[in-house]
């Protein structure tokens, strides 16, 4: 994926009555980043130091956990505080054990994060040209909103959200069928 290709359509975008040239490729940098974040694309993995004694960690590159494991152990995530057993809880950046540990020990979170660059982001090839748009409509759009043209900016933000949820990876499951009520008369 190409910066400079993502930031000439988004200045196509927002180019029918805005200066162009102001939208620049910070702009576009910055909506990448949330692209990368919002899409899920990217699994990563962080190893954090246990202090004994602190509960409380910062977690920098991963925004989404979907495993927590404290020196090899599996730690369930809660939403409520819990006694008897180590579980977290996590509100980007922060993961708070619910126990204090003792002891020293390695935490690592598991989940779907951001990556500093589009280089490493790891995006399927077939998804790379309506990712570039995606990305130019979203950076069209926040430019948009600075220069006070509401309308125009949420129409591409509108298409970047519609983009996305083509884009995004979805978990599958299985439906159970739901029972029938009432008897069935056979003829």
């Amino acid at each position: 994926m190409n910066l400079n290709n993502i930031l000439d359509r988004a200045r196509e975008f927002v180019s029918y009555d805005t200066d162009e040239t102001r939208l620049v490729q910070r702009d576009v940098e910055a909506a990448a980043q949330q692209f990368l974040a919002d899409a899920g694309f990217v699994e990563v993995s962080e190893t954090i130091p246990v202090i004994a004694n602190q509960s409380t960690y910062m977690v920098n590159s991963v925004v989404l956990p979907f495993k927590v494991t404290l020196d090899g152990q599996e730690i369930p995530r809660t939403y409520e505080d819990v006694e008897g057993y180590q579980a977290y809880r996590f509100e980007f950046p922060r993961l708070t054990l619910t126990q204090v540990p003792i002891q020293s020990a390695t935490l690592v979170v598991a989940g779907y994060g951001a990556p500093t660059s589009l280089a490493n982001a790891g995006l399927p090839s077939a998804f790379e040209k309506l990712a570039e748009d995606c990305i130019a409509a979203l950076a069209a759009g926040k430019f948009l909103l600075r220069f006070r043209d509401n309308a125009r900016a949420q129409m591409f933000l509108a298409e970047y959200h519609n983009s996305l949820r083509r884009l995004k990876p979805r978990s599958t499951f299985v439906r159970k069928p739901k029972p029938v009520q009432g008897s069935v008369d056979v003829i």
